[in-house]
């Protein structure tokens, strides 16, 4: 399986475009590091095992010019055609750790590298770019806890922070993630459990380990025994409490539908509080939901859909307007 070794400090270079990023894994798909004759459909073909379109071509080329903009390559003759002849100097690095030019690196593979090219995905330099920053937070060490030791092969930041590392939003990070695992490429251990306070506030919930879908044992158990220690007996389980939710929605009927005499005002203050973060978390949804749109992840039907489905019937945004106008007039 043939490797691609990617230079961390590149990765992370500012000013490095989606389409840099492409053109700089795809010369980097390569061994000779002087000045070459490079053919765009040979770049196509490392990247993707076929040569079927120019459209993957095209946003090569537009990358190229960016590496150049950042003194990264040098484009010795522009060329004609389907051919460029470049200078990658630049590129080269020390991947060898004892070697005084040694730079940090992240590894990948070719199998991976057409996997997310074929996948089909919309803007798929940019899934590409995600995965490898994912990968590139993947401890290379043993990581340790206090009573054991795992091997190496696990990560465990936030998407929040990959999200920040890639430049794409949460949203879209997630939606990554879904697409990195159903292609077999990635697995993540999601945390079902948080460390709840007295007062039944989430003061920490657990960040998910994740890793190469090969190493999916390694993951798991390292995420059993991190929530397993660092760990307290206020610890709580976050799956929804269904009949909570359905005594809030009966106690609401009543209440609109007849008299809140029957009910203290605390009681009403906890429906209303309720289904306030209910509303919230839909909002929050639909927003995402938006933001996915607007990241061209999924088209403007597939918006539509969603939606629906997020207020849904059980879903839909209740009006609470009634609760507060009783709870205003038990003030006065």
């Amino acid at each position: 399986m043939e490797q691609v070794f990617l230079e961390k400090a590149v990765i992370e270079k500012e000013g490095l475009t989606d389409e840099g990023f492409l053109a700089y894994v795809a010369l980097r798909n390569r061994c000779d590091f002087g000045v070459d004759l490079i053919l765009y459909d040979y770049l196509e073909y490392q990247m993707t095992g076929k040569i079927e379109s120019s459209s993957i071509s095209k946003k090569i080329r537009k990358g190229i010019d960016n590496l150049q903009e950042l003194k990264l390559v040098t484009i010795v003759n522009q060329g004609k055609g389907k051919k460029i002849e470049l200078d990658l100097g630049n590129l080269f690095f020390q991947s060898v750790q004892s070697s005084e030019k040694f730079s940090p690196f992240i590894l990948i593979n070719q199998r991976e590298i057409r996997s997310i090219m074929n996948s089909g995905t919309k803007f798929r330099e940019r899934l590409l770019r995600y995965f490898v920053v994912l990968i590139g937070t993947i401890n290379n060490g043993v990581i340790s806890l206090p009573n054991n030791f795992y091997q190496k092969n696990v990560g465990n930041m936030s998407v929040t922070y990959l999200a920040k590392m890639a430049g794409i939003s949460k949203s879209a990070a997630l939606d990554y993630n879904k697409i990195l695992e159903d292609l077999g490429l990635v697995y993540i251990c999601r945390s079902k459990e948080a460390i709840v306070g007295n007062s039944g506030q989430i003061e920490k919930s657990f960040t998910n380990c994740y890793g190469r879908f090969e190493n999916r044992e390694t993951i798991k158990e390292f995420q059993a025994q991190r929530e397993s220690e660092q760990g307290n007996r206020g610890m709580k389980n976050l799956s929804h409490d269904v009949n909570y939710r359905r005594s809030m929605k009966q106690i609401y009927n009543q209440i609109r539908s007849f008299s809140s005499n029957q009910y203290d005002t605390s009681v009403i203050q906890e429906v209303y509080n309720y289904f306030q973060t209910e509303n919230e978390n839909i909002n929050l949804k639909i927003k995402k939901i938006k933001q996915q749109f607007k990241d061209g992840i999924i088209t403007e039907a597939v918006m539509a859909t969603k939606i629906a489905e997020v207020t849904s019937e059980g879903k839909k945004i209740v009006d609470i307007s009634c609760l507060e106008e009783f709870l205003e007039n038990s003030l006065l």
